[in-house]
This record gives structure tokens, C-alpha cells and sequence, in this order.
């Protein structure tokens, strides 16, 4: 399956799907193709984010560098949902790169979402505690 899974991300009507499948089920057959895919100049960054995180679950350093790349990203999509993926890999790594981001001058205007990646307080979508 990662193999077709892989396959879609070149699918205009399907890429998204395909690409966050792959990230919440990495499988590492289907590394090499998320690595070639990743490094491709014309692939929507949104995209890009969610190869990169698909990348990271399964260890590979390539994903860890270009997620704490695209946490400084100057596009609010690409950095919101870097975010929200480091939040949900939660691993070692991730968790520090949050924190100093958090702890940084890059995360003014930020600081709700990158509180709730780090599992501090309501996310920017939640509904506030009565």
C-alpha cells in the first residue's frame, strides 16, 4: 500500500490525503520514494510538510531537518501545520525543537499554537473550558 500511497502524491485530487496517510502510517518501503518526492522543486510546501513528517516518524534525518526548517517558515500554513505534526510525532527531538521555538522571538504570534503543540493548554480551535 505505501508504495500506491506514494504513487498519489503525484495526483492532484489526491496528493493531501495520501501525503497525511503516509504520515499518520509511515511505512519504510516507502522511504526512498518520500525522500526523491520531498526533494522535488515544484511540490507545494504544504505537501512538502507532510512528506518531511511522514519522513521523521520513521527516523529519517532528512525529515527532522527540513520539519525544523519549515517551523521558521515565513508561510503560515507551512509553519502552522509544522506545528501541529512536531506536536503529534512527539518524540525526543521534536519536543525540543517546539521548545525552542516557543522560547524564540520567531514564535510572536504563535505562541497559542505552539503551547498546544506542546500539550499546554487548548489548542487554537478548541472551545475555552466553562
Amino acid at each position: 500500500g505505501a508504495a500506491v500511497l506514494a504513487a498519489r502524491l503525484d495526483d492532484n485530487e489526491r496528493r493531501y490525503e495520501a501525503a497525511e496517510h503516509l504520515f499518520r502510517c509511515p511505512a519504510a518501503a516507502a522511504a526512498p520514494l518520500l525522500r526523491q518526492f520531498v526533494r522535488r522543486w515544484l511540490v507545494p510546501p504544504v505537501l512538502k510538510v507532510w512528506v518531511a513528517a511522514a519522513l521523521a516518524r520513521l527516523g529519517d534525518p532528512e525529515g527532522e531537518r527540513l520539519l525544523r526548517e519549515f517551523l521558521v517558515s515565513r508561510r503560515t500554513t507551512v509553519r502552522g501545520l509544522t506545528l501541529q505534526v512536531l506536536g503529534e510525532i512527539d518524540l525526543p527531538w521534536a519536543r525540543d525543537a517546539l521548545e525552542k521555538f516557543a522560547a524564540s522571538p520567531a514564535a510572536e504570534g504563535w505562541r497559542e499554537e505552539a503551547d498546544a503543540a506542546l500539550g499546554r493548554g487548548p489548542g487554537p480551535h478548541d472551545p475555552p473550558d466553562d
